[in-house]
């Protein structure tokens, strides 16, 4: 990055005055500079440069015509009312000093009778000697800042358009590194981390190797197979839990209301955390301290002159210097102390229901049944949650291997013994389904 020049202008947005000094207020109204202000060189700066423009031509679609030209050399049709200059990637630099002061005599004007471009540095119309620059209409003038992020990105499509057209081939890869190339308003970075070496592109394709392995392993262990199968048998089994109402000692911050035979006394239930005091001394403290204020090229002005002609120049900014300073502050510490709080802590004892011995029943046959869930006292007594398995036996048409698959009683009764089945079967050797022969 180029050195900041030391005598820098802004335009002040109050009054509309441009190139004002560089200073805190406006020297023609006094209004404040913004803390965004653009700050450019001078006109006639070292780093100013004036490029030649071209135009096109709308009679024949001719490209390129040179901006200091006022009518086509293809078709001799002169630029037409509302012409629009523009810059050419090769745009070439301006630098005879007679071309450059019909560069800044300022923008061309349009004969009121012919309709002619004329420079402003003729006052009358040469073609018709009617019209006069006092009252003939000028060229807009117009100016842009372009920032140093989207001047970094026209310059690497201009270097990737010159790379095609010699025929050199641009990966997005490369088109996406070179355009990350930082061009930012921030401070540089001192503690920036180093780039990656080559072998981190290496390691990468290994490591992405060795996931896909993994997960074609994965795919094949957890793959199922389809095995022909014949029905050989059932069997169901269905369990019939039971209860008892029985006598429990139970403790705790609470108690039912059905307790009985309670016994309480008093715990500590937690710890409040109540401030005594305060501890008062001092502590260190960091502090960022503003100690100055710097300059940085943060992209570029273009003029658009409205005689063909464009100026450049650079385009800086202001950011603030900060230093990091220790300094002493009082500081007060709470102290605190931890209070206990009582409650009510309670034993008792409660009836409750209570898991027993389980009734089963099973068997090989179509015809399931629930086993007795008959109780000699009802009031200490009762039947409590059911559970069912049912199972078909399927034996392999080719090896005899056994497997069983469980199921719903709906469907457990639609696989006949002697049926001929798809089973299946998962890696682990159980059997996830029986479909129809394929």
């Amino acid at each position: 990055m180029s050195e900041v020049p030391q005598v820098l202008v802004w335009d002040c947005q109050g009054c509309s005055t441009k190139a004002v000094a560089d200073a805190p207020q406006c020297a023609q109204c006094g209004a404040a500079q913004p803390d965004d202000v653009i700050l450019y060189p001078p006109d006639g700066a070292p780093s100013e440069e004036i490029l030649l423009g071209v135009w096109d031509c709308r009679s024949c679609d001719g490209k390129g015509v040179a901006g200091d030209v006022y009518s086509c050399p293809n078709c001799g049709a002169g630029r037409p009312d509302d012409v629009e200059f523009y810059l050419p990637e090769d745009a070439a630099q301006i630098t005879d000093a007679a071309a450059l002061a019909k560069a800044k005599a300022g923008a061309d004007w349009q004969c009121e009778y012919c309709d002619q471009w004329v420079s402003a540095t003729i006052d009358d119309c040469p073609t018709c000697s009617g019209g006069e620059i006092a009252t003939g209409k000028r060229q807009e003038v117009t100016e842009e800042v372009i920032d140093g992020a989207a001047l970094a990105a026209q310059t690497q499509a201009a270097v990737d358009a010159a790379l095609l057209a010699a025929g050199v081939v641009v990966t997005p890869s490369a088109v996406a590194g070179a355009a990350e190339v930082p061009v930012s308003d921030a401070p540089p970075n001192e503690d920036a981390a180093e780039e990656p070496s080559a072998g981190g592109g290496l390691g990468c394709v290994v490591i992405a190797v060795v996931l896909a392995a993994l997960l074609c392993c994965g795919f094949f262990l957890t793959r199922s197979s389809k095995v022909g199968v014949e029905v050989t048998g059932h069997t169901w089994s269905r369990v019939q839990n039971m209860e008892e109402l029985r006598v429990v000692a139970e403790e705790g911050w609470t108690k039912p209301p059905d307790a009985f035979e309670v016994r309480s006394e008093e715990r500590v239930h937690h710890h409040d955390k109540v401030q005594t005091g305060v501890k008062r001394g001092t502590r260190t403290e960091a502090e960022k301290v503003k100690v100055g204020e710097e300059r940085y090229e943060a992209g570029v002005k273009k003029v658009d002159l409205g005689n063909g002609r464009f100026k450049e120049v650079p385009v800086y900014k202001k950011r603030a210097i900060y230093e990091t300073r220790e300094k002493e502050v009082p500081s007060e510490e709470p102290i605190y102390k931890k209070v206990p709080r009582y409650q009510t802590y309670f034993r008792y004892k409660v009836k409750r229901w209570q898991g027993v011995a389980a009734r089963s029943a099973s068997g090989t046959d179509l015809e399931p049944s629930w086993p007795d869930a008959s109780v000699e006292d009802a009031s200490r007594q009762r039947a409590g949650t059911r559970e069912e398995t049912y199972a078909v036996q399927v034996r392999s048409a080719e090896k005899g291997k056994q497997y069983v698959f469980t199921c719903s009683e709906e469907r457990w009764r639609t696989f006949p013994v002697g049926s001929k089945w798809t089973a299946l079967v998962s890696s682990k050797g159980g059997v996830e389904d029986l479909r129809p022969l394929e």
